[in-house]
C-alpha cells in the first residue's frame, strides 16, 4: 500500500496520519475525500489556525472521527490510555497496545508523538512484535521489532528523539 506524504507542509501530519491509517485499514476511499473530510471538521470546529500550528490531540481527535463518519459502520476509535489508565512504563504501554491487536481486533493506531517536535504518525503491529510505521516523512517509515525495553526512540534515525505521548494514542478498529 502506498504511503502518502506531506510534503513541506509541516502542520499537516495528522491529516496524513489519518489518511495513512485508512490505507492500512483497507478503506479504498480516495485520499482526497479523507484530505477534504479532515478540513471540513477544522472550517466547522473554527479550528483553521491548526492548519498552521499544527494538530492537538482535541483537534486530531475531532478531525478521526468526522472522517470514521464516513465509514459509521465500519470503523470505530477508542483512546485506550487516558487519565487513570496511563501505563506505569513504556513496556506496559507496548503490551497493552499489542493486547489492543491481538484480543480487541484493533487494525491502526494514529500515534502523537514529541521531541523534537509533536508528530502524528500511523502504527500497525503485526506477528512477532513487528511495528510498522507509515508517515509523511520518509525518514520514520520504517519497521521494527518490539522486545522488552525497546521504546519509541527506534522510530528515528536519530536514536534519542522520539517519545510516545500515551494520551495521544487513537486506536482504530474494524466492527
Amino acid at each position: 500500500m502506498k504511503v502518502y506524504r506531506q510534503g513541506e507542509h509541516d502542520a499537516l501530519c495528522g491529516i496524513y496520519a489519518i489518511i495513512n491509517a485508512f490505507s492500512r485499514c483497507g478503506i479504498k476511499q480516495p485520499p482526497k475525500k479523507i484530505y477534504d473530510t479532515a478540513v471540513r471538521s477544522l472550517i466547522a470546529s473554527n479550528m483553521t489556525c491548526e492548519l498552521i500550528n499544527g494538530m492537538g490531540l482535541e483537534t486530531e481527535e475531532r478531525m478521526l472521527q468526522d472522517c470514521l463518519a464516513l465509514y459509521a459502520r465500519a470503523l470505530s476509535v477508542k483512546r485506550p490510555f487516558h487519565g487513570a489508565t496511563l501505563a506505569k512504563t513504556e513496556d506496559e504501554f507496548w503490551l497493552r497496545l499489542k493486547a489492543c491487536f491481538k484480543s480487541e481486533g484493533a487494525q491502526v493506531v494514529v500515534q502523537g508523538i514529541r521531541k523534537p517536535s509533536d508528530h502524528w504518525v500511523a502504527l500497525t503491529l503485526g506477528q512477532r512484535g513487528k511495528v510498522s510505521v507509515f508517515d509523511s516523512d520518509p525518514e520514520l517509515c520504517r519497521q521494527w521489532t518490539l522486545k522488552a525495553g525497546h521504546t519509541i526512540k527506534a522510530l528515528s534515525a536519530r536514536e534519542d528523539e522520539w517519545k510516545i505521548e500515551q494520551a495521544e494514542t487513537l486506536v482504530i478498529y474494524r466492527r
